[in-house]
């Protein structure tokens, strides 16, 4: 039986489609330090071809596309067209627009030929996908990656924290506003289970007791 609460895509399309003219100042000033600790555990080079995974208002887009460089490509996939304009929108603002590709479309069924990419980024995503469809979207991800290719997965963190009362006041708002917020997973647990092997994982505290958590793993 599954204890996680989550909602329904079109429920979550809805939700952020709403959200993302305010979204982000919230991703900016919330997500700054996750984001730049979590490029540098990721190690993206200049040439990559890099996907992100529901990209939001392209925050990390645009700092992907300055790493790849005119050698690389970014691709994005998202749910929502509004964030997809917003994205396009700041990719021009940054002159980015010939390195970033962005496609409406659904994790669970990617919209690329196999062994496309070099790495795969992926936050805040899988906590507020159905047990099956995380492993669904795993199985993706490791479709579309290159042999020995790499996922960063970004989350909240859920182990060692259980009892806290962080967790319980988020677990709280997610059984009331399922929504617009996560219902948190253990990503390297997911992630064993769809055969990667985990290189790096670190907690990043924002503001210094949001524990979020970045897991890095390999075919």
């Amino acid at each position: 039986m599954e204890l996680r609460k989550t909602s329904s895509e079109k429920d979550i399309e809805k939700a952020y489609s709403r959200l993302s003219y305010v979204y982000g100042g919230f991703e900016n000033f919330f997500e700054g330090k996750l984001r730049n600790r979590s490029l540098d555990l990721f190690n993206v080079k200049s040439g990559d071809k890099v996907l992100e995974i529901g990209f939001g208002t392209g925050y990390n887009l645009v700092e992907l596309a300055k790493i790849a460089g005119d050698k690389g490509m970014v691709y994005g996939v998202d749910l929502t067209q509004e964030m997809i304009n917003i994205s396009k929108k700041r990719l021009d603002k940054n002159n980015l627009e010939k390195r970033a590709k962005l496609t409406k479309g659904n994790a669970k069924k990617l919209p690329f030929k196999n062994n496309l990419f070099d790495k795969v980024y992926i936050s805040n995503v899988l906590e507020i996908l159905s047990e099956k469809d995380i492993k669904r979207v795993l199985n993706e991800i490791k479709r579309v990656l290159k042999p020995k290719g790499k996922i960063c997965v970004i989350d909240v963190a859920k182990k060692g924290y259980e009892k806290s009362l962080f967790m319980k006041f988020y677990l709280f708002l997610n059984k009331n506003f399922p929504s617009y917020t996560s219902s948190p997973i253990d990503a390297e647990i997911y992630l064993k289970k769809s055969k990667f092997k985990i290189i790096k994982k670190e907690i990043v505290k924002i503001f210094g007791f949001f524990p979020m958590q970045v897991v890095i793993g390999r075919i």
